[in-house]
Order: C-alpha cells, then sequence, then structure tokens
C-alpha cells in the first residue's frame, strides 16, 4: 500500500457512497430518522420544510445580531438538530 493507492481506494468509497444521493439531490429525506447512540430523536420528516424556512429566518437574525462565532455556532447546533 502506498500514498496513491490509499487515495484511490479513499475516491472508490467516497463516489460508491455518493452514488445513491444524485437522485435525492436538492429533496428531504421521506420518513422518519434516528441517530444511533443518541437519546435525540430527528423531528418528524414532515415538519422538516417548516423547520428550515424557520431555520433560514433565524440564521438570517443570528448574523445580524450576533457575533460571527456565535452565529455561525447557532447555525451548526441548529442544522444538526434538525
Amino acid at each position: 500500500m502506498n500514498e496513491h493507492l490509499l487515495k484511490l481506494a479513499n475516491l472508490y468509497r467516497l463516489r460508491n457512497a455518493l452514488a445513491g444521493l444524485a437522485g435525492n439531490a436538492g429533496q428531504y429525506w421521506r420518513g422518519q430518522r434516528r441517530v444511533q447512540g443518541s437519546s435525540h430523536v430527528p423531528p418528524d420528516h414532515r415538519d422538516v420544510p417548516r423547520l428550515m424556512e424557520e431555520y433560514c429566518a433565524q440564521v438570517e437574525q443570528r448574523r445580524r445580531l450576533d457575533e460571527p462565532a456565535g452565529a455561525a455556532s447557532f447555525a451548526l447546533w441548529r442544522l444538526l438538530w434538525i
């Protein structure tokens, strides 16, 4: 094994991982999701479009009112929560 082969193997795995996503690009998941090993239960998939609308408004408000690090922290936390 050398660095070139390692890079090729990683590219191959990445290509295979992304292959199934192309047909769903730009769409929210259908069906409930779970996070293994976490007590967090993601919101119902039917609520996600509304939550994302609210998210965008909240991030814009935070961007205007908060320090950059605070706004960025909120944006990442909220996106991962959804």
